[in-house]
């Protein structure tokens, strides 16, 4: 495999880290609103009982949307070392170590999602506590706001002639930071709009994650076609 095709396919991985993950969480029940952090241990104990192979497929889903995120990430990378060229790829750097970062808020929650429908018949306090592990960890993406941040800056401070990125998805990166702040409030509710199931946490996080993941890939695909046809790649 090439160099284009190999960075086509990180290209294409963030799209494919949402399409992965969302069709797990759709067959276990947690799409459109999640698991209400309010449930008794009995009522999520329940929830895992009744539909424990749809709650396995979630974390195995998760666990390779873990996956196709860090390719996604290496991706990114690759393009913004082009920015960073010449000068100290800290922005590079920072992508790579906080998105790593990013994708085990996709592998931890799908392996706690596995271990807990593992057992269901276990004692319900403890399937309860092993899921909300694997929530808490999946919708408090405070850490990924660092990736958008370092994404972000980094396309806003690229002055070269032909810019590798369009500056809207500088603007775009840092407004997901904006929507993700309110997001780590969740470690404090559980009802309401800043519940792990709420406005705050969970429709806008997710909304505004997928925006940036989609117009991601289809810049850096975008991107990386022009690189081939400037430095001549086969």
């Amino acid at each position: 495999m090439n160099n284009k095709a190999m960075q086509l396919f990180c290209a294409w991985c963030g799209i494919a880290t949402l399409v992965i993950t969302g069709l797990g969480f759709w067959p276990a029940g947690f799409l459109p609103g999640g698991i209400e952090p309010g449930m008794t241990a009995d009522q999520v104990a329940e929830m895992y009982r009744n539909n424990t192979l749809g709650i396995r497929i979630a974390g195995l889903c998760a666990v390779g949307g873990a996956g196709f995120y860090y390719m996604f990430t290496a991706g990114i990378s690759a393009q913004l070392r082009r920015i960073d060229k010449g000068s100290s790829p800290v922005l590079t750097y920072a992508n790579t170590t906080v998105g790593t970062m990013v994708g085990f808020l996709f592998f931890i929650p799908g392996m706690f999602l596995t271990i807990a429908a593992f057992r269901p018949e276990r004692a319900p306090e403890i399937t309860q506590a092993l899921n909300d592990v694997a929530f808490l960890f999946f919708l408090n993406p405070y850490i990924a706001l660092f990736q958008d941040l370092a994404v972000g800056v980094a396309i806003l401070t690229d002055k070269s002639k032909n810019p590798i990125f369009p500056r809207w998805l500088g603007w775009l990166s840092l407004w997901v930071v904006v929507g993700f702040v309110p997001a780590a409030m969740c470690s404090f509710f559980k009802t309401g709009p800043f519940a792990w199931n709420g406005l705050f946490v969970w429709w806008i996080p997710i909304a505004i994650f997928m925006a940036w993941c989609i117009a991601m890939s289809l810049c850096l695909v975008k991107a990386i076609k022009r690189q081939a046809i400037e430095e001549g790649w086969q």
